[in-house]
């Protein structure tokens, strides 16, 4: 399974050794020289990677002994550039990954210089990747200033031309919406009738008191250069609370490497995205609705518990 994110920790506890290394790649320059290219010196990347899959230490991920691979599109500082993004799906594809998981949004404005095109760039690059065999599952973004917004409908609520969310609204992937503890959409996570496929866990803090509860925890990086998260490279045992689409991506990512290891690798993307559909639980409006699609993913159902 491709991690298309700020790289992966290979020295954290919890991550050593499910790393494919001679299939990880760096479209991006790190700037913590002491990892490979592809690590993660940001923090996003190893979390999202230790979502899942993980040695069962701290944490467990969801989908266990699934076997990573680091496909650094992200910069320290959270930026990734379209370009690159659209490298690491393609490398991603041929390196044979079963899921590529993309907790990251782009903004496209169709209109603007050369807006089509990315668009369909986008759309040609994720179809390819589902050709191959690789489900794409991307993040829905997390709204503006923490507020989700309606996908479905920019242009009227933010007076804009027509945005695009990619890759979540590009050719035949998955687009992950988020809910919180409570089950059901969180307070940031973006929505739209026919936007979202899925809805997952991503956390949403409604206990101020304790707001890690509501949360979702998972391996910090060693090789972090964010000072707000020094403490974590002071030892490969840290763990850190997230919350965001980007943390219910994996949870679908997993949850597809799960079912498609029961099966030897056979699924396609097809029919890993139909499975995933099936199974999901229907918490919102009967059918399909803007906020769930096509429901809250439930692993048991998926793989038989």
């Amino acid at each position: 399974m491709a991690i298309l994110d700020t790289g992966l920790d290979p020295f954290h506890q919890d991550i050593a050794g499910n790393i494919d290394v001679a299939s990880s790649r760096a479209f991006v320059s790190s700037v913590n020289l002491a990892g490979p290219p592809w690590g993660d010196d940001n923090a996003h990347g190893t979390h999202v990677g230790g979502t899942v899959t993980t040695n069962g230490i701290g944490t467990s991920g969801v989908a266990p002994h699934a076997t990573l691979i680091a496909v650094k599109i992200c910069t320290y500082d959270g930026f990734c550039p379209l370009s690159a993004i659209l490298g690491g799906i393609l490398h991603s594809a041929n390196e044979n990954a079963d899921v590529i998981n993309m907790s990251l949004e782009g903004v496209i404005n169709v209109p603007g210089p050369g807006g089509g095109q990315l668009n369909a760039a986008f759309n040609r690059a994720v179809n390819y990747a589902g050709s191959r065999g690789a489900l794409v599952v991307s993040a829905a973004g997390n709204g503006v200033d923490g507020i989700g917004v309606d996908l479905d409908h920019i242009e009227r609520d933010f007076g804009l031309n027509a945005i695009l969310i990619v890759p979540c609204e590009s050719g035949s992937g998955i687009c992950v919406s988020a809910t919180g503890p409570d089950d059901v959409l969180a307070s940031y996570s973006n929505y739209g009738q026919s936007t979202i496929n899925l809805a997952a866990p991503g956390g949403d803090v409604i206990d101020t008191f304790n707001p890690a509860t509501s949360m979702v925890l998972a391996p910090c990086s060693t090789l972090t250069v964010d000072p707000t998260m020094a403490i974590c490279t002071t030892s490969p045992d840290w763990y850190v609370w997230f919350q965001g689409t980007s943390q219910a991506t994996p949870h679908v990512g997993g949850a597809a490497a799960l079912l498609d290891a029961q099966y030897g690798g056979g699924l396609n993307a097809s029919r890993l995205k139909s499975a995933l559909q099936r199974t999901a639980d229907d918490l919102g409006r009967q059918g399909t609705d803007p906020f769930n699609g096509r429901g809250r993913i439930n692993v048991c159902s998926l793989v038989g518990c």
